[in-house]
Formats: C-alpha cells, sequence, structure tokens
C-alpha cells in the first residue's frame, strides 16, 4: 500500500515545523468540519484525514516513525499515495490489494510484522470512521471479510487486534463476529499444538530409549 503524503494533504512542504502544522490544520479544519459540512459526507472524509495528517505530524514520536516509513518508501522508488479523502469505495479497493497480497505469499514464508502493518494501517481509526459515516453496511461487510482473511495468517495475538479493530466497523448482523471468533479459537488452537509438539518429542524419545534399553537387557 502507499504511503499517505500527510504533507501535501495539509498543503505543506516536507519539512514544516509545529507553527506551520498547526496554523495549516485551523484553516482546513475550519472549511471542512462537520458543523460546516453538514450532511455532505465527502467533506466529512475529508475533514478526517486532515485531522489524521496533523495528528501524525504534530506528534513527534508518531511524526518520527512516519518520516522514516517516508523516507523508506521514497528510496525504494515509490510513489506516495495521491491525495484526496478515502471513502468506503477506496477502502474497499485497499482491501482488496491486501487481501490479494496476502493469497500470493509463501505460506512458509510470510512476513507477519508488514501484513499485520498493512492491516493496522488500513484499520486505523480515520479509515474506520470514514466506513461508519458513510454507513454503507455492504461495503463495510466487504472490507471486514475481505481483511479478516489475511488476519488469519497472523499470530493469534496479531489476529486479535485487527479483529478488535474490525469489530469497530458497522456491519450488518453479526456474520462477521462469529467467523472472527471462530478463526481466533483456530489460531489459538494451532499455536498450543506448536508449542506442545517439541515436547511429545521429547517424551516419545524417552519412551523408545526406555522401550529399546529394556528389550537389550532380555
Amino acid at each position: 500500500m502507499l504511503l499517505k503524503d500527510y504533507y501535501q494533504i495539509l498543503g505543506l512542504e516536507p519539512g514544516a515545523g509545529a507553527k506551520e502544522i498547526k496554523q495549516a490544520y485551523r484553516q482546513l479544519a475550519h472549511k471542512f468540519h462537520p458543523d460546516k459540512s453538514g450532511e455532505d459526507r465527502y467533506a466529512q472524509a475529508r475533514y478526517l484525514e486532515i485531522k489524521e495528517a496533523y495528528e501524525t505530524l504534530i506528534n513527534p514520536a508518531r511524526k518520527e516513525a512516519y518520516l522514516q516509513q517516508r523516507w523508506y518508501q521514497q528510496s525504494m522508488g515509490k510513489k506516495m499515495a495521491r491525495s484526496g479523502a478515502d471513502t468506503p469505495e477506496t477502502l474497499l479497493n485497499k482491501a482488496l490489494e491486501i487481501n490479494r497480497y496476502a493469497a500470493s505469499l509463501n505460506p512458509y514464508r510470510i512476513d507477519r510484522i508488514t501484513l499485520k502493518q498493512y492491516l493496522a494501517d488500513l484499520l486505523d481509526e480515520a479509515s474506520i470512521a470514514i466506513l461508519n459515516t458513510f454507513k454503507d453496511l455492504s461495503i463495510n461487510e466487504q472490507v471486514a471479510l475481505l481483511l479478516l482473511e489475511p488476519a488469519g495468517l497472523l499470530r493469534a495475538t496479531d489476529a486479535e487486534d485487527i479483529i478488535t479493530r474490525l469489530k469497530k466497523i458497522q456491519l450488518p448482523g453479526d456474520h462477521l463476529e462469529k467467523k472472527a471468533n471462530s478463526l481466533l479459537v483456530q489460531l489459538r488452537y494451532a499455536e498450543r499444538k506448536k508449542n506442545y509438539e517439541p515436547w511429545l518429542l521429547v517424551l516419545l524419545t524417552v519412551i523408545l530409549c526406555v522401550v529399546f534399553f529394556l528389550i537389550g537387557r532380555k
């Protein structure tokens, strides 16, 4: 997934200081704030994007992490994501992109850290707020189901974090919740089984050694 250009979203040059960031945010937030835009859901989505950019660039820790990601993406020759507020449709396309990416992974060599980051980035507070603002439950459900699949490739604790985010999305019925809970049960069982396997092998080895010892004494 392409990284959002938070500087472009705020209409700033890279390297802008805290004073410029605050000033740009105040101007844009005033223009697109829900109190001004009323029922214009696209303006509301734009406001959420502006808020996300501001909260990232004004927080020293989040800004440092973002700048590292930005530098890495640019060093790899990748472009930044085009400016423009996300909508349920664009989020659905991004969810489909992640789903396809996960499906292409070698099951024995999965970079779970990167996959978890992709999922967490798409399921940030701003994106969830956009989905819930537009209230298109059909798209919401498609997004959630598309992202639940790759969550099944993560470790149980990471999958639980992603599922917690998914459950914040307004959905029709409880189909996703049942599916998500079933997935967590499977992942936890698989991890417990994997943890016990070395001990079972040790026990089996000891039993065989004892058997061979007793046979050798006869």
